[in-house]
């Protein structure tokens, strides 16, 4: 019985093992994350439409009215409050203060239910019993930003829709992605390990 179990322990050690080889690595792989103190930088006007508070983002381009492919990664950048006509996000650096990860399975359907929230917390979501239409996960990184110059600008979300209906299946956007469905508006300045900027003095 020792045999087998000392056996079934090298087993899964090697499978492990084989898994951490070929898994990816830096900004691909999907558990990078993007650390506090980090520079999101702007480098062309974003128009928040008139009553919106936000502008979505795909392929490094904003979309407007056009539709979002959600099952790819897209982002939204988003303002304290509502504006009464347009609104421009001006180019500059906004720190970014603060990441939350959250996953939520949706159910699509016909009337209102409620829906699981990777953190916890409980989202409402479409369902409708036995006529309701197979879930979809969320993944979203919250990106928090301050900017001393453009105040009203808070929140950059980057998200993306997965066919598994199981939280744990879906992975994390990684650094990589993030940056790709920013690409030609935005680009990202990493912080160094610990949250300090890049280009500030390394603690003694």
């Amino acid at each position: 019985m020792r045999t087998h179990s000392v056996f079934i322990v090298v087993l899964l050690s090697s499978v492990l093992a084989a898994c951490q080889i070929n898994a990816p690595r830096g900004e691909d792989s999907p558990w990078s994350r993007i650390p506090e103190n980090s520079t999101l930088i702007l480098h062309s006007p974003i128009t928040i439409l008139d009553q919106a508070v936000s502008a979505k983002i795909q392929d490094g381009e904003v979309m407007g009215f056009r539709p979002l492919y959600t099952f790819d990664p897209w982002c939204e950048i988003e303002l304290w409050l509502r504006n009464q006509g347009e609104y421009v996000i001006q180019p500059g650096e906004f720190t970014v203060t603060r990441v939350v990860e959250s996953t939520t399975t949706i159910i699509v359907g016909e009337t209102p239910q409620l829906a699981l929230s990777g953190q916890g917390t409980v989202q409402l979501g479409m369902g409708g019993g036995e006529g309701g239409g197979p879930g979809f996960v969320r993944n979203m990184t919250e990106m928090f930003l301050h900017s001393p110059n453009q105040p009203e600008v808070y929140l950059m979300t980057c998200s993306y829709d997965s066919g598994e209906v199981w939280i744990a299946a879906v992975e994390p956007l990684s650094i990589a992605q993030i940056r790709k469905t920013l690409d030609g508006l935005f680009s990202i300045r990493l912080a160094r390990p610990g949250g300090q900027p890049q280009g500030a003095p390394a603690p003694p």
